[in-house]
């Protein structure tokens, strides 16, 4: 069985990105293909990145919270990443999050899932995030899921707001996201281009 983290990478409390990883979170309680956990990023709390070791280095000596996050992603045989689009681009806590890891998600696959309070949905974000995924030699999945408006059809607790016409077009969002990954993460498990 597999093991995916959901990265989650906003710096927000209670925003709309609490209701995408909330909604995430109950349709991961019904899954039984996977072990699935979530990483918030901001938890972590950690430092700007400044090591002088290069990231693909497997012997470069971290600390504290830092240590934590990379061993926690390393654990991970596919990624599940929740970005918001801030500026175009993904949020600094999840950017300096990236830059901490190295070998750690090389030949792994990473699902994207982005979102915004508009129609773009968070588009330039998943784009932006692409190019690093490739850049740690990580398989980006070649679709990633757009959620616009999530703020308006989700409630705070994950839950649908039915009243709200985005709903309908997204009931199986979460559970595709899911099946996809655990596919791609079941099929590049052994893959000699993972060391």
């Amino acid at each position: 069985m597999p093991k995916i983290a959901v990265i989650y990478g906003s710096s927000r409390h209670n925003g709309t990105g609490d209701r995408v990883v909330n909604h995430f979170k109950k349709v991961a309680s019904t899954i039984k293909d996977a072990e699935i956990k979530f990483l918030t990023v901001r938890d972590y709390d950690l430092p700007f990145f400044d090591d002088d070791v290069p990231l693909m280095v497997p012997d470069r000596q971290l600390t504290g919270n830092a240590q934590k996050w990379v061993e926690d992603v390393k654990d991970a045989d596919g990624y599940l990443i929740i970005t918001p689009e801030y500026n175009r681009s993904i949020p600094e806590v999840l950017k300096n999050g990236i830059d901490y890891l190295g070998y750690e998600i090389k030949g792994k696959p990473v699902k994207i899932v982005s979102y915004s309070i508009n129609m773009a949905g968070g588009a330039k974000a998943a784009t932006a995030l692409v190019d690093m995924l490739h850049m740690l030699n990580a398989v980006a999945l070649p679709t990633n899921t757009a959620l616009s408006k999530a703020q308006e059809w989700l409630n705070a607790d994950g839950s649908f707001n039915q009243d709200a016409d985005g709903y309908k077009y997204n009931v199986e969002t979460a559970q595709n996201a899911f099946q996809e990954i655990i596919y791609y993460a079941n099929a590049l498990k052994d893959s000699p281009y993972q060391k």
